[in-house]
């Protein structure tokens, strides 16, 4: 697994018959208590012994066993005053130098820990300081890490210096290297992590299908150390008049460390044959829209709620048929598209005019894609987006953006 970057899985390595519910359960410690409380507001007593009939599932549980088997990941209480700072080759590192309250740091017989910051924690770490995170990114920029210590020495002289946060620490079990991945909640936090969600997803679908009779199987599994993203989709698809057909599909997400723990949502695939003669889908996702047609969501689950309150939420998939309806309903209208070039011509704009910094590394690739890329039919359209859309496929905040390109373009028009 490349270090921290996104990993895909496609349909085509997702043909297993599925898993037994005993199976399953060992991504799950029986000890924890918080998942003895889960499984027992789940009733997991009653379906041991079923077999979730979901192609692709026993791949999706050997995926998430090896990010287990790869990285230990450590929720620490720290204080600004047990913190280093410094910087190695142009890298911040935070040393953390009380490990007392860690049972697991202290077995491996070390004294402190360095730990490079990932994704937000390195912002999240100094905006904490009054605001000091863009102060702070300057001085690391420019070589002034004498500065940058001097100011957090005078912090800890400070009440702030003593205030506790905690750190969700990552040690990568095949380089023994530490990272902070992220700094969370010190309240009320349910670790409703990434073996939570695989258990639920697959139990929560196995029960509409016994329930109502559908057919799901894993379409994609989108997934890093602490993310993931899983596409289950129906076996019925409903033509899309001229272009190809369109699947329901529900996306089951977590990133660990948000406010929403874990998410249900509504999105669609069309499944088209491109301007090259290869079948191919694209993602319709309103999530990602920031005043989308209809709302996708089925349902959120926080890091907040009981396990009884939890499982009480996962009724609410039963939104999931009407909110698909809708979906089709708009996605439906792309086929009366009389005009494909000006769809490519928003699509343009939003390339250029992108702000996100994640999708700035890949702007001229897809500028390049755009600009030498022939659409004369809405065929020729979607085969462009799909183009992108691999551009992107291992970057998470990429990949958003592109899908959010794609919705705003298709069904927004703006």
């Amino acid at each position: 697994m490349a270090e921290f970057s996104i990993n895909n899985v496609s349909k085509s390595k997702l043909t297993d018959e599925g898993i037994f519910v005993r199976e399953l359960l060992e991504l799950l410690n029986l000890e924890d208590e918080l998942n003895k409380a889960l499984l027992k507001a789940l009733d997991i007593e009653s379906s041991k012994e079923d077999f979730i009939n979901i192609l692709g599932a026993k791949k999706l549980v050997t995926i998430q066993k090896g990010v287990n088997n790869r990285f230990y990941k450590e929720d620490f209480i720290s204080s600004l005053n047990d913190i280093a700072v410094y910087v190695n080759d142009d890298k911040l590192t935070l040393c953390f130098t009380d490990l007392s309250k860690s049972e697991y740091f202290s077995q491996l017989g070390m004294s402190s820990i360095d730990a490079i910051p990932k994704y937000s924690s390195k912002s999240d770490f100094f905006s904490w300081l009054y605001g000091m995170d863009k102060y702070a990114n300057e001085l690391v920029k420019n070589r002034l890490d004498e500065i940058l210590s001097y100011n957090l020495d005078l912090l800890r002289k400070q009440d702030i210096g003593g205030k506790e946060r905690k750190y969700r620490i990552l040690q990568d079990l095949h380089n023994k290297q530490f990272y902070v991945r992220a700094i969370i909640s010190l309240d009320r936090y349910n670790n409703y992590d990434n073996n939570i969600t695989v258990v639920i997803a697959l139990l929560s679908l196995h029960k509409k299908m016994k329930e109502i009779g559908v057919t799901y199987a894993l379409n994609r599994i989108e997934y890093n150390e602490s993310y993931i993203r899983i596409f289950f989709e129906e076996d019925a698809k409903k033509e899309l008049k001229g272009l190809g057909f369109v699947k329901n599909i529900i996306e089951v997400s977590n990133d660990e460390v948000k406010r929403e723990a874990l998410k249900f949502d509504a999105i669609s695939n069309i499944e088209f044959i491109d301007s090259e003669n290869n079948p191919q889908e694209i993602v319709i996702q309103p999530s990602f829209s920031n005043r989308p047609k209809i709302k996708t969501n089925i349902l959120a689950i926080t890091h907040s709620m009981s396990p009884n309150k939890f499982v009480q939420k996962l009724e609410e998939i039963e939104n999931s048929v009407k909110i698909h309806d809708e979906l089709f309903t708009l996605i439906n209208e792309i086929s009366k598209i009389k005009n494909p070039r000006q769809i490519m011509f928003l699509v343009k704009n939003k390339v250029k005019n992108a702000r996100g910094e994640s999708f700035k590394k890949h702007r001229d690739k897809i500028q390049k894609i755009i600009d030498t890329h022939i659409v004369d039919n809405m065929i020729q359209l979607l085969t462009l987006f799909k183009k992108m859309e691999l551009v992107t496929e291992n970057d998470i905040e990429a990949s958003e953006y592109i899908r959010y390109i794609m919705y705003e373009s298709l069904i927004e028009r703006r």
